[in-house]
Parts: structure tokens; sequence; C-alpha cells
């Protein structure tokens, strides 16, 4: 109650208004929200896209954002903790867990087989004395990166375990 007032709208009450928006509705619909999630990095980092990233600080901040939002957009209906514009069953929660892990794991494996690195004009000018090779660099960052999956792999998990709880629904 704190936060509540009976002054003119504030950023409680917009945020409210955003999130019941007919947009927002759009955006957390599974289809959207896995492909605006899965095809963010791979418009990024298979086009031109990623080396002009990198040699513009405004467009770099842009590519941050943009993931930060697809990472919204995807885990906000998928965790279900928060009111949705779109209630979604549990079945469609796995699923698109299970879709997004699935295209996570493709797109690292491309980024594996990848037959250069990714912004390597851009890296090769630093001429880093601990990194002999940039595609080996990207090679091992994958495996790093893959860690990161963990954290879709545990909401996954979270999805099932509520799943499991029919009271809890």
């Amino acid at each position: 109650m704190l936060f509540r007032s009976n002054g003119p709208p504030g950023p409680r009450e917009w945020l409210l208004q955003s999130a019941h928006s007919n947009l927002a509705r759009w955006l957390t619909h599974p289809a959207v929200a896995v492909t605006v999630f899965l095809v963010s990095q791979q418009a990024l980092y298979f086009t031109g896209l990623f080396p002009d990233a990198l040699s513009s600080h405004t467009i770099y901040l842009g590519m941050k954002i943009l993931f930060v939002l697809s990472g919204l957009v995807l885990f906000w209906p998928l965790l279900d903790i928060d009111p949705v514009p779109r209630q979604l069953t549990a079945m469609t929660r796995r699923t698109m867990a299970a879709v997004s892990v699935a295209g996570q794991g493709l797109f690292g494996v491309a980024l594996m087989r990848a037959p250069e690195a990714l912004g390597g004009s851009f890296y090769s000018q630093f001429r880093l004395g601990w990194v002999p090779s940039l595609i080996a660099d990207q090679q091992c960052g994958i495996l790093v990166w893959a860690a990161g999956e963990t954290a879709i792999v545990v909401v996954g998990v979270a999805v099932v375990l509520r799943w499991a709880k029919p009271d809890r629904m």
C-alpha cells in the first residue's frame, strides 16, 4: 500500500498498463516469444549486424537491450509468477522451454562450427597475446556460453515441478 496513491499515474501504473496491453499480449504468445528469443541472436550474429554493433557503442547497447527484452518476453510467461496477459498451460510452457533449449543448442553448435571467428576483424586489431587463435577462443567461449543454458534448463525443471503439483496451478 505504500506505493499506491490517489495522485497522478506514475511508473507503477505505466508498468501495469504496459503489462496488460495488446502488444504485451501479442509478445507473450508462445510462438512469438520463442521466435523473438531465438531469432534475435541468430539474426544479429549471422548477419552483418554484429560487426556494426562492435564498431558503434549505440548499436552495441541496442543489442544488449534487445537481448534483455527478448529474454524477458520469453521468461515472463514461462515462469508464470507475475500476472501475465496470456495464461499458458503447463504443457505449453514445457514446450516453450524445450524449443528454446534446442534452439540455443543449435545456435551453439553453429557457432562452434563457424569457419571464422565472429567479429574477427574487430578483435584481431587488439593482438592479445593470450589469444593465439580467435576461432579457438570462440570455440572455447562456447563452453562458457553453454553454462548459461543452465538458466533455461532450471526454468524448464521448475515448470515441470509446478505442473506436478496441480494445487499450485
